[in-house]
C-alpha cells in the first residue's frame, strides 16, 4: 500500500518480489529535477519499517502524515493501525473489523475505509471513518466489494473497480 503523489510517494508493506510473504519495509520515492543536467532523477530511500509485516493492507494520507491499516498477516486479517509522522511509525486505534483489500482515502486524522475482504473470504459493505483517535461506522456502500480503489476525503469520496462475491474471473 502507499500514499503520496506521482513525484513523491511513500509505499509501505506488501509482498516481497516473487513471493506472497508479507513485508514490513517502508520506502520513500522522490522525483527530483537536476538543473545542471536538465533531467529528472528518481531517488528511492529506505525508511524505518512498519511495526508488523503486512500485505494487501490499506494506506492513505500524505508522505509526512500517513496511515497503514488492516491487511493480511500470517494469522489472517488484522485490525492493526499504524501512523507515520514523517520519520517513524507508531500504533494507533484498531479498525472495528479485520479486513484486507479495502478502498481507503483521506488524511491521517480524517480517513475512510470502504468494503474489503475478511479471512473467511466474504466481502464487506461496511464503511469505517477515522477521526485521528477512534473509528466509527459510516453508511454502508451499495454492494460488498474488495480489491477496489478510492479517492477523495471523508466529505466527498469515490470508490471504483474491484470485485464482489459474485465475481467469477
Amino acid at each position: 500500500s502507499g500514499t503520496g503523489t506521482q513525484s513523491h510517494a511513500l509505499p509501505h508493506g506488501g509482498c516481497g518480489r516473487g513471493t506472497y510473504t508479507a513485508c514490513e519495509c517502508t520506502e520513500e520515492y522522490n522525483r527530483e529535477y537536476n538543473v545542471c543536467l536538465c533531467h529528472y532523477r528518481n531517488v528511492w530511500t529506505a525508511l524505518p519499517n512498519l511495526p508488523q509485516a503486512q500485505k494487501v493492507h490499506m494506506g492513505y494520507g500524505t508522505t509526512d502524515a500517513s496511515v497503514s491499516a488492516g491487511g493480511n498477516v500470517p494469522a489472517g486479517c488484522t485490525t492493526n493501525l499504524f501512523n507515520w509522522d514523517g520519520s517513524t511509525w507508531s500504533s494507533g486505534d484498531d479498525l472495528i473489523l479485520g479486513k484486507q483489500e479495502a478502498g481507503a482515502t483521506g488524511t491521517q486524522n480524517a480517513g475512510i475505509i470502504f468494503g474489503g475482504l475478511h479471512t473467511a473470504g466474504d466481502c464487506y459493505d461496511c464503511v469505517e471513518c477515522y477521526n485521528g483517535t477512534a473509528w466509527n461506522t459510516g453508511t454502508i456502500i451499495p454492494i460488498s466489494v474488495y480489491n477496489h480503489r478510492a479517492t477523495g476525503d471523508q466529505d466527498c469520496a469515490l470508490i471504483f473497480g474491484g470485485r464482489d462475491n459474485r465475481s467469477n474471473d
